[in-house]
């Protein structure tokens, strides 16, 4: 095998290669030995003004429809373990959170309990927290000191149905001040409820979603949508959406670990905005079962859906369960979402967080191997290796069938490819040829370094022929030489300082004449 790069001094606009590097939140996430824990992180009990119903009658409520996590997020009050509520407000017994701890009648599945949770909040402007012993009180409606406080004591926010707050859709100026919340508090600001009870005020939260990525997202910062019953009595109970978790076992901590880090997905049973009820299909929801990175395809697995939509800057780009990310990188910002739509319901990935990178080519090098096959005939493969900024390389194969001894150019993609074979396994030469630029209009501009080269066959006596090459270089000076040569014969000659490739045909013909690098 012969190789020989292709300095590209003489290239006007050099060749670009995209690439992305990925933020995902699913990047630590073994989808093989994982399991999926169903949650629900927005519940009221009679400790809310707004409901009546007890602690007990809530928690078996989720236990009995198979729930693996839940939160208690009353309004103005930080939420205690089961059994250490009141009488009156209906705690479960001791007996009893122990059974639901260790998953008694669910084959040892257990239902494990968010610690420190409330609506902050009472009058408006709500925020789910968690992990953080803060009560803003009843009173309190401004976001800022709730999350402030929330983010102090190591917790993690989100907000709850802002929909109720804002227009429908959100303003640029609303929308901007959520932005500048999650910029504030990074490590605690996670996300929105994208959906709740009937979607009635979550129906526009995707539209607010997509728009704060696209503030957020060019600066690092992630935000996360995350779905729930906002459940008041058991009739709300496993009604309309949950969060899956993603994670190695069901645990506090990797609760904690996975709602920091997004290793979790809304799922829910409508949205409004699909055109999708299947609140009473009995119908499976879609899963998600794998998300896979590989240089810049994405590929996403799944059960219970038809159509897979991806997302960016608001606008669905592409559908189907891979996607190429270069192909759509005149749409792509800088996040990219997803999406499984089936009968059954809807289920909204966390974005992957997105930076482009554009690289210049450096080197390009070209390799050619021949393999013998029956009677005359061999297999010529060239190898076009790329070479760009940042290390990157792209591989561009081809094959051709090719007789003993041939020599010629080939086409590979783009480039040319001159290759002299010898025998049946041997590459005399093999390097990228550059076509000649000529000169058309005499007023050309004079600042293009444009050069003539021509070549002519003349017959001679016996097998041989007389070629000729002048070469003009852009100030109008030629370069003249003469070679001897035998028919229908393909090489390349130094003329002055250039190399110049011809390919004759007979006696008299030229089939090709540039010059090469």
């Amino acid at each position: 095998m012969i190789a020989t790069a292709l300095p590209f001094a003489a290239a006007s606009t050099p060749k670009i290669l995209t690439y992305y590097n990925f933020n995902s939140p699913y990047a630590n996430v073994d989808w093989d030995t994982y399991g999926q824990y169903k949650a629900n992180l927005h519940t009221h009990t009679t400790v809310s003004i707004d409901s009546s119903e007890p602690v007990r009658n809530m928690v078996e409520g989720y236990y009995g429809a198979g729930y693996d996590i839940v939160a208690i997020t009353d309004h103005a009050n930080t939420s205690k373990d089961w059994d250490k509520y009141t009488s009156a407000q209906g705690a479960v017994t001791a007996e009893r959170a122990n059974q639901i701890a260790n998953g008694e009648g669910r084959d040892g599945k257990a239902m494990i309990q968010i610690p420190l949770c409330n609506e902050q909040n009472g009058l408006s402007n709500h925020v789910l927290s968690y992990f953080a012993d803060y009560n803003a009180g009843l009173l309190a409606s401004n976001y800022n000191t709730a999350l402030q406080n929330v983010n102090n004591r190591d917790g993690f926010s989100f907000f709850a149905h802002p929909g109720r707050y804002t227009s429908a859709p959100a303003t640029q100026a609303q929308i901007n001040n959520y932005a500048n919340f999650f910029l504030q508090y990074p490590n605690s600001a996670m996300g929105y409820e994208i959906f709740g009870v009937n979607d009635g005020e979550t129906r526009n939260e995707r539209i607010l979603w997509d728009r704060t990525l696209m503030i957020t997202a060019p600066q690092g910062k992630n935000v996360f949508g995350i779905s729930n019953d906002d459940a008041h009595s058991t009739s709300a109970i496993a009604r309309s959406g949950w969060t899956m978790f993603v994670m190695p076992e069901n645990t506090v901590e990797n609760i904690k670990t996975a709602m920091g880090s997004g290793m979790f997905y809304a799922s829910a049973m409508m949205a409004i905005d699909e055109g999708l009820d299947a609140r009473n299909s009995g119908l499976p929801t879609p899963i998600i079962n794998s998300i896979k990175i590989d240089d810049n395809i994405i590929t996403v697995e799944g059960e219970y859906y038809d159509r897979i939509d991806w997302i960016a800057d608001g606008k669905k780009i592409a559908t189907g369960n891979t996607i190429d990310l270069v192909e759509y990188k005149d749409e792509i910002g800088s996040y990219l979402r997803f999406q499984l739509v089936g009968e059954g319901g809807i289920s909204w990935a966390n974005s992957i967080l997105l930076e482009r990178v554009d690289v210049k080519l450096v080197n390009t090098v070209a390799e050619a191997s021949v393999k013998k096959l029956t009677g005359n005939q061999n297999e010529l493969t060239i190898t076009i290796t790329e070479t760009y900024e940042h290390d990157k390389t792209n591989i561009i194969t081809a094959t051709f069938m090719i007789n003993n001894n041939a020599a010629g150019t080939y086409q590979v993609e783009e480039y040319k490819v001159y290759v002299d074979t010898k025998g049946n396994t041997q590459i005399r030469a093999c390097y990228i040829v550059e076509d000649c630029k000529i000169k058309i209009e005499p007023e050309a501009d004079e600042n293009n370094s444009i050069i003539i080269v021509k070549a002519s066959v003349e017959k001679t006596l016996g097998n041989t022929n007389k070629l000729t090459i002048t070469v003009t270089d852009e100030l109008g000076n030629d370069t003249e030489e003469t070679f001897t040569i035998d028919n229908n014969i393909a090489g390349t000659y130094q003329i002055g300082e250039y190399k110049v490739y011809v390919d004759t045909k007979g006696n008299d013909q030229t089939l090709a004449c540039y010059i090469t690098q």
